[in-house]
């Protein structure tokens, strides 16, 4: 349930974070305003949906595919459990402010990266596409977004001016400096224990 609801609510901090983008400079957003409110309906949509418990037990109902596993099961209690937490307001309005601030951060960090490859482009674009990026790599059809972010750096950032090498050379530097800060922090989680 924890990590469904932080799925849910980081989708909808990367809805907001696009928006952003959208109000830094409409004109450099434009051609991607599209991807932009697909992203934030979609967000807020699976927001809906789960504080809807009765909506997702009926939608697990009729997905016969689900009955392996007692996955059906799982995931109507995941549902359950992240109702409390969600109606709580302050609660929900502190998880939501923080997944904000980490998105902001994310955007910061391939800033940074795209500026350590030398890679020049406008503020705007890494606010539009790096949540576009990220709400397709929490998808599960890779191992840890590997190959869906990299094409999706490819894909958005080839639109403006960045070399398809610059921009995989982009992907897996903000890879690496994640995975350098998890294990640090796995490391202190260890020593602690």
């Amino acid at each position: 349930a924890s990590v469904v609801a932080e799925r849910v609510l980081a989708s909808v901090s990367l809805g907001f974070i696009a928006l952003i983008g959208v109000f830094i400079s409409y004109r450099a957003a434009a051609q991607f305003l599209s991807w932009v409110v697909a992203l934030f309906v979609l967000s807020v949509g699976l927001l809906i949906l789960f504080l809807n418990t009765h909506l997702v037990e009926r939608f697990l109902n009729r997905a016969r595919l689900l009955n392996f596993f007692d996955l059906k099961q799982k995931l109507v209690e995941a549902g359950r459990a992240l109702q409390a937490p969600l109606r709580n307001q302050n609660t929900f309005i502190s998880v939501l402010l923080l997944s904000l601030v980490f998105q902001i951060l994310v955007v910061a960090v391939n800033l940074a990266v795209l500026g350590a490859l030398g890679i020049r482009v406008s503020a705007v674009y890494p606010f539009i596409f790096v949540p576009i990026i990220s709400a397709l790599s929490l998808l599960p059809i890779s191992i840890n977004g590997l190959g869906i972010r990299e094409g999706g750096y490819i894909y958005f950032f080839s639109q403006v001016g960045v070399s398809t090498t610059q921009a995989v050379a982009a992907s897996l530097g903000f890879f690496f400096a994640v995975t350098l800060v998890s294990l640090m922090g796995g490391v202190i989680l260890a020593f602690r224990k």
